[in-house]
């Protein structure tokens, strides 16, 4: 095949003198503006108005988890760890807060969580996993030390040991 007939195949029958103007005007080839027209219509371009409404839905939306995640209930627990353990270690029962004391404690706590993620929201997520971690302490600790004081009275046995807890009545 002569170079003029590949050229005229590759450009549509056209002699080579006329290559440059069948490209420019092939229908396979998009011209700039209808390439950025393109482009343009593919995103959607939102309205300020829209944009803004977005974003409002979105606030509103995190505000909602914060007033569940900063409910009273949530903070009642943590707040009455103290005297929990107090009253664990010593059975003294003025240390059993009332229903009251529980309630006015886990409001002003929330509060006081609320307060702290406007000042800085990386103290929250200290303190929520430090007192997390410490409740696990020391609902475990609690756990042994009552498991200890039934083995000591003998209330239970301690399968580890068949001779029994040393001190314990009946120990060998």
């Amino acid at each position: 095949m002569a170079f003029k007939e590949k050229l005229s195949s590759i450009f549509g029958g056209a002699d080579a003198s006329s290559a440059s103007t069948s490209v420019e005007s092939a229908p396979s080839t998009p011209s700039l503006d209808a390439l950025q027209s393109e482009l343009k219509g593919g995103r959607k371009r939102q309205s300020k108005a829209e944009r803004l409404a977005g974003e409002v839905k979105a606030e509103q939306e995190l505000n909602d988890l914060l007033d569940r995640l900063y409910q009273r209930e949530n903070w009642e627990d943590i707040a009455a760890l103290y005297f929990r353990c107090r009253f664990a270690f010593t059975g003294f029962d003025g240390f059993l807060l009332t229903e009251k004391e529980k309630v006015r404690l886990g409001e002003s706590l929330a509060m006081m969580m609320r307060i702290l993620l406007r000042i800085d929201p990386r103290y929250v997520a200290i303190i929520v996993f430090s007192v997390t971690f410490s409740t696990t302490v020391v609902t475990k600790e609690m756990a042994y030390r009552a498991m200890v004081q039934q083995l000591q009275s003998g209330k239970i046995r301690d399968p580890r040991m068949p001779g029994g807890f040393p001190g314990q009545p009946g120990a060998a």
